[in-house]
């Protein structure tokens, strides 16, 4: 069973991958991407700062950063991930469905972008 603790985790190492810029890493991690990897450098790139690693303890930063959809086959989450830059949080966000299948997370990369 996923429980938030592994979402948590989700969260830094997706928030990690783009600070460090492996974006082939990142799509590897998912299991479907609306974005390819030209696409998501281009998001992190236009946007005007540098990415760090988030500080430890800052995720989920709000209440409605990981939400347990309702009326699906599977559970499955939808996570907007703030991304975190080296004077502190951004705007900018990762959005992604997480979805368990036979105990597995199935992710999905729907975007980055400033919600």
């Amino acid at each position: 069973m996923i429980t938030k603790t592994h979402l948590t985790s989700l969260m830094y190492q997706i928030a990690n991958l783009i600070a460090d810029k492996r974006f082939d890493e990142l799509l590897s991690v998912c299991s479907e991407s609306w974005m390819d990897e030209n696409a998501i450098r281009t998001a992190v790139d236009e946007y005007p700062a540098t990415f760090a690693s988030p500080p430890n303890g800052v995720y989920p930063t709000r209440d409605d950063d990981i939400i347990e959809m309702e009326c699906t086959a599977t559970p499955t989450w939808d996570i907007s991930l703030p991304l975190w830059s080296t004077e502190g949080r951004t705007d900018l966000c990762v959005m992604l469905d997480c979805a368990e299948q036979d105990g597995r997370l199935e992710l999905l990369l729907k975007g980055i972008y400033v919600p």
